[in-house]
């Protein structure tokens, strides 16, 4: 039997071997480990961020249709037209009443604005801009924000919306309708509201009185004892508030804060309106400085400008920032083109039904 101290040195050697084989597969190149792959030094809020190189966008194969003409319209759109025209510069009828004369227009368009129950894909322009289509009826909506404005309850904020589809004609400009424009008017059996996009939505009168809220909304509406009325939203707790005319002259949130609305009227022309935010005192100021510019003030003194072209649409809106976009219109007043402070030009198409057909963006000045 071997001693102790034998056994303690054929242990100790047969280690050794072990350790130089281990030693010999670990040099050897056909079995070498596989490194560990080098990871990127950890970066904080105080070292330089990591470049990352983003590969160009392939450029698209796929050919944009030509715009085509507006359709000939029917004898009720021309009528409505007409009302709305005249509704926008302030002209009243002997039946008197700010929207006496879109009283009497039987034809009321229908599918724009936001629709709860169609499906829109949103596009941002920039951080101002967003171009909305209408999946479900082709509707083209530019929704444009120029001032956010926070408030003590509610934001205070100016916003307009051009849609590609007949809709309300705002009083800056025809096809652009700020969210303020919104009213309601009276017509048989029904009163009709264009909301903030200028959607329209119809409520029924009841027969033993009120109002029947339209499929697919979640708004009441009910008439005052002094005949101005009241449109509650369900799901918010917000009230607007219209005069006997229709005119919107209060929004009031759940917590009873309170934007007020007033118009700035001299004598049959409209020129603007003034937002005020009742808690906080905060305002904005929607002024016509010339018969083609008008103006947005705030009370901390920043300016919003829109440039009109010849023929009254909206050909520039410069931000507080003095930051400009530029709009163009085709022989039908719909917007074939935008372009924004950063460069970046947005081609959009129509059919004869003003339905966009293409929406085309590129990075470097694009020309029709």
């Amino acid at each position: 039997m071997p001693s102790l101290r034998a056994r303690r040195s054929s242990r100790i050697a047969l280690a050794a071997a072990v350790s130089s084989a281990a030693l010999v597969v670990a040099a050897a190149p056909g079995v070498a480990a596989p490194s560990e792959p080098e990871l990127p030094k950890q970066e904080s809020p105080w070292t330089k961020p990591t470049k990352v190189d983003v590969p160009a966008t392939p450029a698209g194969v796929t050919k944009a249709p030509r715009s085509e003409a507006e359709t000939e319209v029917s004898s009720d759109v021309t009528v409505w037209r007409e009302a709305q025209k005249a509704r926008t510069t302030g002209i009243t009828t002997a039946k008197g009443g700010r929207n006496a004369a879109a009283e009497a227009v039987p034809y009321l368009p229908e599918g724009q604005g936001q629709v709860p129950w169609h499906r829109i894909l949103d596009t941002r322009l920039n951080d101002a801009t967003v171009a909305r289509v209408n999946l479900s009826n082709g509707n083209l909506m530019l929704a444009a924000t120029d001032f956010d404005i926070a408030g003590v309850g509610q934001k205070l904020q100016l916003t307009r919306t051009f849609n590609s589809l007949e809709a309300p004609w705002g009083k800056v400009s025809q096809r652009w309708w700020q969210g303020y424009e919104r009213y309601l008017q009276v017509n048989d059996g029904e009163v009709d509201v264009f909301d903030a996009t200028g959607g329209l939505q119809r409520f029924a009168e009841k027969t033993g009185g009120g109002y029947t809220t339209p499929i697919g909304y979640s708004k009441d509406l009910a008439k005052n004892a002094d005949g101005t009325y009241t449109l509650t939203d369900r799901k918010s707790g917000s009230r607007d508030t219209y005069d006997a005319d229709g005119t919107l002259t209060k929004v009031t949130d759940k917590n009873k804060g309170m934007i007020t609305v007033d118009q700035h009227d001299d004598g049959a022309e409209h020129k603007g309106f003034k937002l005020t935010e009742t808690r906080s005192g905060r305002w904005i100021d929607l002024v016509k400085t010339y018969p083609n510019q008008w103006q947005a003030k705030d009370n901390t003194g920043r300016t919003a400008v829109f440039d009109l072209d010849a023929d009254g649409n909206l050909a520039t809106s410069t931000d507080t920032a003095g930051r400009a976009t530029g709009y163009e219109y085709d022989s039908d007043g719909r917007v074939n083109k935008v372009t924004t402070p950063e460069g970046t030009v947005t081609l959009f198409t129509c059919d004869g039904q003003n339905r966009v057909t293409s929406m085309q963006r590129a990075t470097e000045p694009t020309r029709l």
